[in-house]
């Protein structure tokens, strides 16, 4: 409930801010450049988000000692016994009485 009321005084703080621009500038120029403003910041908050999303997932592809280790970032342990999906090889065997093919179910 507080946050409707946050984002109701912030619709109407821009409100109020664009019939003060509308008022001193009847045909609209700053108007259009405060939306172009606006539209240009939203654009660069959008790629950000982005970039640091894709510069997370690939920061997880390059091997870490973590990841050797077990740990894929971010406190996800992954237990040695769990092995489904992964290939069998000399350091993971496939457990006592399972076939080693590549995939498993």
């Amino acid at each position: 409930m507080n946050s409707v009321r946050i984002r109701l005084k912030v619709i109407l703080l821009y409100n109020i801010i664009i019939l003060v621009v509308m008022w001193f500038d009847p045909n609209g120029y700053i108007l259009l450049y405060l939306l172009l403003i606006f539209i240009l910041l939203s654009i660069f908050k959008s790629l950000k988000t982005l970039i640091t999303k894709v510069g997370n997932q690939t920061s997880c592809m390059f091997f870490s000692d973590e990841q050797k280790a077990g740990n894929h970032g971010a406190g996800r342990q992954h237990s040695p016994h769990h092995t489904s999906g992964h290939a069998y090889n000399a350091k993971n065997p496939p457990p006592r009485g399972q076939k080693a093919s590549v995939f498993t179910t």
